[in-house]
């Protein structure tokens, strides 16, 4: 520190002053570089060390965070892994509800289920998935394939009242903007393909028209539209 500064803060101090000394503004003034960087650290070294150490303990526990995350994400798989029959898959599914592998582990259900021809068991165990998977941006696609697997299911039962429910679905799935654009397209194309088979064609040129107005030419959907078409040609001339 230059002798001028020193002389300057000894004289701001009166005889039998032992208060800290305060600084202003005017010490910075003719102060060369080291004075500067001396009369900051007086005034702010212990909130630079502080927030210092503060910002580090916030990396660290971020680290932390995410290695716990990955290590719990790999535990599940594995633990996911290990399961073999349904019903283990439905107690995994159960114990964690709160992770996207719940909703992994409910749609293998529903699809095992539906292979055995229990359609009852496999709608409900889709719709588990699609509840799991709700809320979660990166799962939107896999939430409305479940939702879509669901209704399937309902549909086979073969019951007037669960067909309405998988209609319902199939509706509130084909009314969504943002859901995944093709199972919102085979959302559609399967109400379109219900109304032809109940005769019901001017429903089944609504869902026509809709999938025209909603989903792009190259959906795959669009394609499957032009071959129910060729199947039922009074859907194109309205007769």
């Amino acid at each position: 520190m230059s002798n001028q500064m020193k002389n300057r803060f000894s004289q701001k101090k009166t005889a039998g002053d032992d208060r800290n000394l305060v600084l202003v503004d005017e010490d910075f003034q003719d102060a060369d570089f080291e004075d500067r960087v001396w009369l900051f650290w007086q005034r702010h070294g212990k909130r630079t060390i502080a927030a210092g150490v503060t910002l580090f303990l916030a990396i660290i526990a971020a680290i932390v965070y995410v290695q716990v995350g990955k290590m719990r994400v790999a535990a599940l798989q594995a633990e996911y892994a290990a399961t073999e029959t349904p019903e283990q898959k439905l107690a995994f599914a159960k114990a964690n509800e709160s992770e996207p592998i719940a909703g992994t582990a409910y749609f293998a259900v529903g699809t095992e289920f539906a292979n055995n021809g229990k359609y009852a068991e496999a709608a409900d165990a889709f719709a588990n998935a699609a509840r799991v998977f709700a809320g979660k941006e990166e799962f939107n696609a896999m939430q409305n394939r479940a939702v879509i697997a669901s209704a399937a299911a309902l549909a086979r039962t073969g019951t007037p009242e669960n067909l309405a429910s998988a209609k319902e679905s199939l509706k509130k799935l084909a009314g969504t903007p943002a859901a995944d654009p093709l199972y919102r397209g085979q959302a559609m194309y399967e109400l379109a393909v219900s109304a032809v088979t109940a005769g019901n064609l001017d429903e089944a040129r609504l869902w026509i028209n809709e999938m025209d107005r909603s989903l792009e030419p190259t959906n795959f959907w669009q394609a499957r539209k032009r071959t129910l078409i060729a199947i039922e040609p009074k859907l194109a001339t309205g007769n």
